[in-house]
């Protein structure tokens, strides 16, 4: 099938979508989900993890909801016999590990799951049950395990264990073993500096991955002292890397509170009234081109001029459907990142990306824009405009940083997916992607659809259905 009678579908199932949508109030009502986890939710999780279908979905959303329950829930399937859920109950026992619990680390340093030795190595560095037996096993990981990620881990951890003593014993043994394997060091090496390696820092600061050369050149700075450190920051302006840059961003979203169950009519009406709306994306989800049609369809209906449709440019074929729809539907196409050859860092582009946009924005004061663009830089763009006097509505199509879990917390039900919410902020979120679609695991959605139809609830508490809450604020393409 070709981009046009792709985006035609896409384009006639937001129609119908529209057709039969039921609208929430106009006044939304907050619902702080900073309340403690309470028995629909964790129930609604534990049942599905009774069934091996939708436990794997179940316990990897057990790890995203945290807390107790879900620690409890996990440690009865660290031995179940499928592998992801194996190693999804494992991530959330050794994430929150209690005092005394050594031996437990060391199991699944020694794990057969190569998902489970992984997330053990990662834990290690930090770990309160750590101790010398660990260590072992960390350069046992070292010398012998065949997964890279994990070997990664395992340097990282001993660096982080023992500071240049075990950066140097990681890259003793990684050496052993062949060359291929030293890169698994470079996290550990660059944690703290050490001058045996300056020639390693070096090389890395002429690397093309820009996140290499960031954290070589940083500890080329730490070695040589400020001066060197000036250059170092001006060779490269983002100090930031990619990982450091996601990080920031998801604790500025954990840092939200005030969550508030909205509709899809308020979302459009302040979107309206907005230059610029970004929407945030995973990049690889049909069912979010789906939505991103239907919002441009509906704010070039309210809209008096034609909008400008921004692409994220190193994603852009695949955000392909919603640019051919633009085209058809009369909309220009641009791009504010220029393409290089090297692979800069997430930060780098963001500040590329904000200010070409602002100055973009700026030499068109008339114009609107819908912007497409990965959720990780959502933020970073609609907090640029708005710090510049531009008007601009950011919208989450995916909920990183903890809009998941407190939508789910917020209605005490999974069962989220076409409910609209929205932060005090000005922030909104729309869950669009099936539950399964992230966690691998389709049977899930169907059995919280179930769920969801029962219309099940806590009388006792006096919680609102879900059934009533989807048909109050329900609004999917």
């Amino acid at each position: 099938m070709g981009y046009g009678a792709a985006c035609w579908l896409v384009l006639a199932s937001c129609v119908t979508g529209s057709a039969n949508r039921a609208e929430a109030p106009p006044a939304a009502t907050t619902l702080g989900h900073e309340r403690p986890l309470r028995s629909d939710l964790s129930a609604q999780i534990e049942w599905l993890a009774r069934s091996p279908l939708t436990r794997p979905g179940a316990l990897d959303l057990a790890c995203e909801v945290g807390g107790p329950e879900m620690v409890d829930l996990a440690a009865r399937y660290l031995d179940d016999a499928d592998v992801f859920a194996q190693a999804h109950a494992w991530r959330l026992v050794l994430d929150n590990p209690q005092p005394g619990e050594s031996e437990r680390l060391l199991q699944g340093l020694e794990h057969r799951n190569y998902y489970v030795r992984a997330c053990a190595a990662r834990v290690a560095g930090a770990s309160p049950c750590a101790n010398a037996a660990t260590d072992r096993q960390l350069e046992q990981i070292l010398a012998e395990d065949p997964d890279q990620a994990t070997v990664e881990h395992a340097a990282t951890s001993l660096a982080r264990r023992h500071g240049e003593a075990g950066a140097e014993r990681a890259w003793d043994i990684l050496e052993q073993r062949g060359e291929t394997w030293l890169a698994c060091a470079t996290t550990a090496l660059t944690l703290r500096p050490d001058a045996r390696f300056e020639e390693v820092y070096a090389a890395l600061a002429q690397e093309s991955d820009e996140d290499l050369a960031i954290v070589g050149s940083r500890a080329l700075a730490a070695l040589r002292g400020s001066s060197d450190e000036d250059a170092a920051l001006q060779m490269h302006p983002a100090r930031m890397t990619s990982e450091e840059f996601a990080e920031h961003w998801s604790a500025q979203r954990r840092q939200r509170t005030g969550l508030a169950l909205s509709s899809w009519t308020a979302l459009m009406q302040e979107a309206s009234r907005s230059r610029v709306v970004v929407l945030g994306e995973s990049h690889g989800s049909m069912y979010e081109r789906g939505m991103q049609t239907s919002m441009l369809m509906e704010l070039m209906a309210n809209w008096d001029d034609t909008p400008v449709l921004i692409c994220e440019t190193p994603v852009r074929e695949l955000q392909k459907v919603v640019e051919v729809a633009a085209i058809q539907l009369g909309c220009p196409v641009e791009v504010v990142e220029n393409t290089e050859a090297r692979r800069r860092s997430g930060h780098a582009r963001d500040e590329e990306a904000k200010q070409n946009l602002l100055r973009r924005v700026t030499d068109e004061p008339q114009r609107r824009f819908v912007v497409i663009y990965g959720d990780g830089h959502r933020d970073s763009l609609v907090g640029h405009l708005r710090a510049n006097g531009v008007p601009a509505t950011g919208v989450s199509l995916i909920g990183f940083g903890g809009m998941r879990v407190a939508a789910w917390r917020a209605v005490d039900s999974l069962a989220t997916r076409g409910l609209v919410f929205r932060y005090p902020d000005g922030t909104f979120y729309v869950p669009t992607n099936p539950l399964g679609a992230s966690s691998g695991c389709p049977q899930i959605d169907a059995e919280i659809d179930r769920m969801a139809r029962a219309g099940a609830d806590d009388a006792a508490t006096g919680t609102r259905s879900v059934a009533e809450g989807l048909a109050r604020g329900r609004r999917a393409p």
